[in-house]
């Protein structure tokens, strides 16, 4: 999948209702881009074309003419073999383990491959740069991320770092009082919505 195609996946839940139409009317009719101007996607969608126009900058694009030119090349080159398609598909009840396994691999595979195409290496090298610096890092995660942040702990601890790490609520929010200027708050959520990650 290109980089438009995942912007669109991964911005989705921060677009506004005229954005969400087209968002959906793109995902219902992905092979139109190509012969779209912005006035016919717009009538199409029921918006307006300065939604067109907001929605192409918001994927972080100059206008509607360059995200149309991006979304055509990421289009043209998806894969539409019929084993990329049945994975797709996702994971199903009758799969055989063989077809479970390909999925699992794929799946993983293309969540690196995504990562990688929309990573600005300048805000990576920026991060890294401030938890270098950092003289604590307090990471915070709540279920599944929790896990994922005491794996980074560990890892962090390996490189020598003076990291605090807790799952507990009423622990974070008292190492969160202790925070000052110098340290650095590493918070890991795969929704970006849970409460007590973002009350603390």
């Amino acid at each position: 999948m290109g980089g438009t195609l995942i912007k669109l996946k991964e911005l989705k839940e921060s677009f506004t209702k005229n954005e969400n139409k087209i968002s959906n009317y793109l995902e219902d009719n992905i092979e139109e881009i190509k012969i779209l101007n912005t006035y016919e996607l717009a009538t199409r969608c029921g918006v307006s074309q300065a939604s067109v126009v907001r929605f192409s900058k918001k994927l972080g694009f100059k206008g509607f003419p360059e995200f149309r030119i991006a979304l055509a090349a990421d289009v043209a080159t998806v894969i539409k073999s019929e084993e990329v398609n049945i994975i797709y598909d996702g994971i199903n009840f009758d799969d055989s383990v063989d077809m479970l396994s390909k999925k699992i691999v794929y799946e993983n595979v293309k969540t690196i491959e995504d990562t990688y195409k929309i990573l600005d290496f300048g805000d990576l090298e920026k991060a890294v740069e401030i938890i270098d610096s950092a003289d604590r890092i307090f990471l915070l995660g709540a279920g599944f991320s929790g896990i994922v942040a005491k794996d980074f702990q560990y890892k962090l601890w390996e490189l020598g770092k003076s990291v605090i790490c807790d799952t507990d609520q009423h622990i974070q929010l008292a190492n969160a009082s202790t925070v000052s200027e110098k340290d650095v708050v590493f918070v890991i959520s795969h929704s970006g919505k849970t409460l007590d990650i973002y009350q603390t």
